[in-house]
Protein backbone atom coordinates (compact mmCIF):
# COMPACT_ATOMS: atom_id res chain seq x y z
CA UNK A 1 0.00 0.00 0.00
CA UNK A 2 2.74 2.41 0.93
CA UNK A 3 4.67 1.53 -2.21
CA UNK A 4 1.60 2.28 -4.34
CA UNK A 5 1.07 5.64 -2.65
CA UNK A 6 4.73 6.50 -3.15
CA UNK A 7 4.56 5.47 -6.81
CA UNK A 8 1.40 7.58 -7.33
CA UNK A 9 3.10 10.54 -5.66
CA UNK A 10 6.16 10.23 -7.89
CA UNK A 11 3.95 9.89 -10.99
CA UNK A 12 1.92 12.99 -10.03
CA UNK A 13 5.12 14.90 -9.33
CA UNK A 14 6.48 13.87 -12.71
CA UNK A 15 3.32 15.02 -14.48
CA UNK A 16 3.45 18.36 -12.69
CA UNK A 17 7.08 18.81 -13.62
CA UNK A 18 6.41 17.84 -17.23
CA UNK A 19 3.48 20.27 -17.44
CA UNK A 20 5.63 23.07 -16.01
CA UNK A 21 8.44 22.38 -18.49
CA UNK A 22 5.98 22.34 -21.39
CA UNK A 23 4.49 25.59 -20.13
CA UNK A 24 7.90 27.30 -20.06
CA UNK A 25 8.68 25.96 -23.54
CA UNK A 26 5.36 27.33 -24.84
CA UNK A 27 6.16 30.75 -23.38
CA UNK A 28 9.62 30.69 -24.97
CA UNK A 29 8.12 29.70 -28.33
CA UNK A 30 5.61 32.56 -28.17
CA UNK A 31 8.36 35.01 -27.21
CA UNK A 32 10.56 33.81 -30.07
CA UNK A 33 7.75 34.10 -32.59
CA UNK A 34 6.82 37.59 -31.38
CA UNK A 35 10.45 38.73 -31.39
CA UNK A 36 11.02 37.36 -34.87
CA UNK A 37 7.95 39.17 -36.19
CA UNK A 38 9.46 42.48 -35.05
CA UNK A 39 12.28 42.21 -37.55
CA UNK A 40 10.98 39.96 -40.30
CA UNK A 41 8.19 42.18 -41.62
CA UNK A 42 7.97 44.88 -44.25
CA UNK A 43 7.81 48.59 -43.49
CA UNK A 44 4.00 48.82 -43.33
CA UNK A 45 3.85 45.85 -40.95
CA UNK A 46 6.46 47.40 -38.66
CA UNK A 47 4.53 50.66 -38.71
CA UNK A 48 1.46 48.78 -37.50
CA UNK A 49 3.50 47.34 -34.64
CA UNK A 50 4.72 50.83 -33.69
CA UNK A 51 1.17 52.20 -33.64
CA UNK A 52 -0.16 49.39 -31.47
CA UNK A 53 2.91 49.53 -29.23
CA UNK A 54 2.33 53.26 -28.63
CA UNK A 55 -1.24 52.49 -27.57
CA UNK A 56 0.10 49.91 -25.11
CA UNK A 57 2.64 52.40 -23.76
CA UNK A 58 -0.11 54.97 -23.30
CA UNK A 59 -2.29 52.55 -21.36
CA UNK A 60 0.45 50.84 -19.37
CA UNK A 61 2.96 53.63 -18.89
CA UNK A 62 1.25 57.00 -19.01
CA UNK A 63 -2.02 55.95 -17.37
CA UNK A 64 -0.08 54.14 -14.64
CA UNK A 65 1.99 57.15 -13.56
CA UNK A 66 -0.43 58.25 -10.84
CA UNK A 67 -0.53 54.87 -9.09
CA UNK A 68 3.24 54.48 -9.39
CA UNK A 69 3.77 57.96 -7.91
CA UNK A 70 1.56 57.33 -4.89
CA UNK A 71 2.97 53.88 -4.12
CA UNK A 72 6.61 54.91 -4.58
CA UNK A 73 6.38 58.12 -2.52
CA UNK A 74 4.44 56.56 0.36
CA UNK A 75 6.62 53.45 0.46
CA UNK A 76 9.89 55.38 0.65
CA UNK A 77 8.50 57.74 3.29
CA UNK A 78 7.32 54.82 5.43
CA UNK A 79 10.71 53.12 5.08
CA UNK A 80 12.60 56.21 6.31
CA UNK A 81 10.12 56.91 9.12
CA UNK A 82 10.26 53.32 10.38
CA UNK A 83 14.04 53.22 10.05
CA UNK A 84 14.35 56.38 12.11
CA UNK A 85 12.31 54.78 14.88
CA UNK A 86 14.77 51.86 14.97
CA UNK A 87 17.91 53.97 14.44
CA UNK A 88 17.38 57.37 16.08
CA UNK A 89 19.33 60.18 14.47
CA UNK A 90 19.42 58.49 11.09
CA UNK A 91 22.16 60.12 9.03
CA UNK A 92 22.35 60.94 5.36
CA UNK A 93 24.59 57.96 4.57
CA UNK A 94 22.22 55.45 6.16
CA UNK A 95 19.20 57.11 4.56
CA UNK A 96 20.78 56.88 1.12
CA UNK A 97 21.88 53.28 1.68
CA UNK A 98 18.38 52.22 2.71
CA UNK A 99 16.79 53.82 -0.33
CA UNK A 100 19.31 52.26 -2.71
CA UNK A 101 19.00 48.77 -1.22
CA UNK A 102 15.24 48.71 -0.68
CA UNK A 103 13.89 50.91 -3.48
CA UNK A 104 16.36 50.68 -6.35
CA UNK A 105 17.67 47.16 -5.88
CA UNK A 106 14.59 45.26 -4.74
CA UNK A 107 11.17 46.77 -4.14
CA UNK A 108 11.24 49.26 -7.01
CA UNK A 109 11.29 46.74 -9.88
CA UNK A 110 9.11 44.19 -8.06
CA UNK A 111 6.36 46.60 -7.02
CA UNK A 112 6.37 48.26 -10.44
CA UNK A 113 5.89 44.83 -12.02
CA UNK A 114 3.08 43.95 -9.59
CA UNK A 115 1.24 47.19 -10.30
CA UNK A 116 1.52 46.59 -14.05
CA UNK A 117 0.34 43.00 -13.65
CA UNK A 118 -2.73 44.22 -11.78
CA UNK A 119 -3.46 47.10 -14.16
CA UNK A 120 -2.32 46.05 -17.61
CA UNK A 121 -1.60 42.33 -17.42
CA UNK A 122 -5.15 41.50 -16.44
CA UNK A 123 -6.46 43.81 -19.16
CA UNK A 124 -4.34 42.10 -21.83
CA UNK A 125 -5.37 38.59 -20.80
CA UNK A 126 -9.04 39.58 -20.62
CA UNK A 127 -8.94 41.43 -23.93
CA UNK A 128 -7.38 38.50 -25.78
CA UNK A 129 -9.74 36.05 -24.11
CA UNK A 130 -12.76 38.06 -25.22
CA UNK A 131 -11.31 38.31 -28.73
CA UNK A 132 -11.02 34.53 -28.73
CA UNK A 133 -14.66 34.12 -27.68
CA UNK A 134 -15.91 36.57 -30.33
CA UNK A 135 -13.93 34.78 -33.08
CA UNK A 136 -11.80 37.85 -33.85
CA UNK A 137 -8.72 35.67 -34.20
CA UNK A 138 -10.48 33.65 -36.90
CA UNK A 139 -11.29 36.91 -38.69
CA UNK A 140 -7.62 37.93 -38.56
CA UNK A 141 -6.53 34.57 -39.95
CA UNK A 142 -9.08 34.83 -42.75
CA UNK A 143 -7.57 38.21 -43.74
CA UNK A 144 -4.05 36.77 -43.71
CA UNK A 145 -3.02 38.59 -40.52
CA UNK A 146 -0.96 36.75 -37.93
CA UNK A 147 -2.37 37.48 -34.43
CA UNK A 148 1.11 37.15 -32.93
CA UNK A 149 2.36 39.96 -35.17
CA UNK A 150 -0.77 42.08 -34.79
CA UNK A 151 -1.40 41.54 -31.06
CA UNK A 152 1.51 39.96 -29.16
CA UNK A 153 4.50 41.79 -30.69
CA UNK A 154 3.16 45.33 -30.02
CA UNK A 155 2.27 44.40 -26.45
CA UNK A 156 5.72 42.91 -25.94
CA UNK A 157 7.41 46.11 -27.10
CA UNK A 158 4.98 48.38 -25.27
CA UNK A 159 5.26 46.47 -22.00
CA UNK A 160 9.06 46.40 -22.04
CA UNK A 161 9.35 50.14 -22.75
CA UNK A 162 6.69 50.94 -20.14
CA UNK A 163 8.41 48.84 -17.45
CA UNK A 164 11.79 50.41 -18.14
CA UNK A 165 10.46 53.97 -17.97
CA UNK A 166 8.15 53.32 -15.02
CA UNK A 167 11.00 51.66 -13.15
CA UNK A 168 13.16 54.76 -13.55
CA UNK A 169 10.23 56.96 -12.56
CA UNK A 170 9.53 54.79 -9.49
CA UNK A 171 13.14 55.20 -8.35
CA UNK A 172 13.12 58.98 -8.77
CA UNK A 173 9.83 59.46 -6.91
CA UNK A 174 10.94 57.00 -4.22
CA UNK A 175 14.20 58.85 -3.63
CA UNK A 176 12.42 62.19 -3.42
CA UNK A 177 9.79 60.76 -1.05
CA UNK A 178 12.54 59.36 1.16
CA UNK A 179 14.28 62.73 1.21
CA UNK A 180 11.05 64.50 2.22
CA UNK A 181 10.60 62.10 5.13
CA UNK A 182 14.24 62.53 6.16
CA UNK A 183 13.91 66.30 5.87
CA UNK A 184 10.87 66.38 8.13
CA UNK A 185 12.42 64.12 10.77
CA UNK A 186 16.12 64.90 10.58
CA UNK A 187 16.30 68.30 8.89
CA UNK A 188 18.62 66.72 6.32
CA UNK A 189 20.14 69.15 3.82
CA UNK A 190 19.43 68.38 0.16
CA UNK A 191 23.06 68.64 -0.97
CA UNK A 192 24.16 66.29 1.83
CA UNK A 193 21.49 63.81 0.80
CA UNK A 194 22.44 63.93 -2.88
CA UNK A 195 26.16 63.49 -2.13
CA UNK A 196 25.39 60.52 0.12
CA UNK A 197 23.16 59.03 -2.57
CA UNK A 198 25.88 59.40 -5.23
CA UNK A 199 28.42 57.72 -2.94
CA UNK A 200 26.18 54.72 -2.29
CA UNK A 201 24.54 54.34 -5.70
CA UNK A 202 26.63 52.57 -8.33
CA UNK A 203 26.26 52.03 -12.05
CA UNK A 204 25.89 48.32 -11.28
CA UNK A 205 22.72 49.01 -9.23
CA UNK A 206 21.20 50.98 -12.11
CA UNK A 207 22.14 48.27 -14.59
CA UNK A 208 20.56 45.49 -12.50
CA UNK A 209 17.44 47.61 -12.00
CA UNK A 210 17.06 48.03 -15.76
CA UNK A 211 17.71 44.33 -16.40
CA UNK A 212 14.99 43.36 -13.93
CA UNK A 213 12.46 45.75 -15.44
CA UNK A 214 13.34 44.55 -18.94
CA UNK A 215 12.78 40.92 -18.01
CA UNK A 216 9.59 41.71 -16.07
CA UNK A 217 8.21 43.43 -19.17
CA UNK A 218 8.86 40.30 -21.22
CA UNK A 219 7.32 38.02 -18.60
CA UNK A 220 4.14 40.04 -18.09
CA UNK A 221 3.43 40.55 -21.78
CA UNK A 222 4.15 36.97 -22.90
CA UNK A 223 2.42 35.24 -19.98
CA UNK A 224 -0.72 37.39 -20.22
CA UNK A 225 -0.93 37.03 -24.00
CA UNK A 226 -0.39 33.28 -23.73
CA UNK A 227 -3.24 32.82 -21.28
CA UNK A 228 -5.46 35.05 -23.38
CA UNK A 229 -4.82 32.70 -26.30
CA UNK A 230 -5.64 29.73 -24.07
CA UNK A 231 -9.31 30.70 -23.88
CA UNK A 232 -11.29 28.38 -26.14
CA UNK A 233 -15.06 28.71 -26.29
CA UNK A 234 -16.58 29.55 -22.92
CA UNK A 235 -16.90 32.98 -21.33
CA UNK A 236 -16.13 31.44 -17.93
CA UNK A 237 -12.62 30.63 -19.16
CA UNK A 238 -11.71 34.32 -19.40
CA UNK A 239 -11.48 35.04 -15.63
CA UNK A 240 -9.87 31.64 -15.06
CA UNK A 241 -7.09 32.29 -17.56
CA UNK A 242 -6.70 35.87 -16.30
CA UNK A 243 -6.18 34.55 -12.78
CA UNK A 244 -3.60 32.05 -14.03
CA UNK A 245 -1.85 34.85 -15.93
CA UNK A 246 -1.58 36.97 -12.78
CA UNK A 247 -0.37 34.10 -10.58
CA UNK A 248 2.20 32.85 -13.08
CA UNK A 249 3.45 36.37 -13.85
CA UNK A 250 3.99 37.06 -10.14
CA UNK A 251 5.72 33.70 -9.65
CA UNK A 252 8.09 34.17 -12.58
CA UNK A 253 8.90 37.75 -11.56
CA UNK A 254 9.71 36.62 -8.02
CA UNK A 255 11.74 33.71 -9.37
CA UNK A 256 13.87 35.94 -11.60
CA UNK A 257 14.27 38.49 -8.79
CA UNK A 258 15.60 35.76 -6.47
CA UNK A 259 17.92 34.39 -9.18
CA UNK A 260 19.26 37.86 -9.96
CA UNK A 261 19.87 38.58 -6.26
CA UNK A 262 21.91 35.38 -5.92
CA UNK A 263 23.77 35.90 -9.18
CA UNK A 264 24.57 39.61 -8.87
CA UNK A 265 25.03 40.14 -5.13
CA UNK A 266 26.37 36.89 -3.66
Amino acid sequence: MQEKLFADFIAALGRKGSDRVNYILDLCALFWKASRSLFGQNRSARKLIRINAMKQILFTGVDGLFVISIVSALLSMVIIIQANTLIPGLGGDITASLLVIIIIRELGPVLTAFIIIGRSGTAVATELGNMRISREFDALYSMGIDPVHFIVAPRLVGMIISLLLLGIYFNIIGIMGGYIAAKLQLDLAFDTFILSMLEVLSVWDIYINLVKNFFFGIVISIVCCYHGFRVRSSVTEVPQQTTKAVVNSIFLCFFFDAISAVFFYM
